[in-house]
């Protein structure tokens, strides 16, 4: 997964992305952060990871209220979101529902 914390700019107007929305602190985050990358290495999508301290004008343009939110986009749409404590099956069910993976 990618940190845009260091990249010039990121494109999210073309391809599938899965975006998480984390702080370091969270423990909870840290688990969800796992399943993420296992899952981008398994099902091949485009993961990014965006740390709300540090982005925080980021987080506030997709409206982030909490942490950890995945919120999946495709050519820069917004096509769902999911929060909280979640498995690795949750969270790969949730992606397969959407048909774009």
């Amino acid at each position: 997964m990618r940190s845009p914390n260091n990249e010039r700019s990121l494109s999210l107007e073309q391809g599938v992305f899965v975006i998480e929305f984390y702080t370091r602190w969270c423990g909870t985050c840290r688990a969800v952060t796992r399943h993420l990358m296992e899952l981008e290495d398994e099902m091949g999508f485009n993961g990014i990871l965006i740390d709300v301290e540090q982005l925080p004008v980021v987080a506030k343009s997709f409206l982030i209220r909490g942490v950890p939110v995945i919120i999946l986009l495709q050519d820069g749409i917004d096509l769902g979101r999911i929060s909280g404590s979640l498995t690795k099956e949750e969270i790969r069910a949730w992606l397969l529902d959407f048909g774009v993976l």
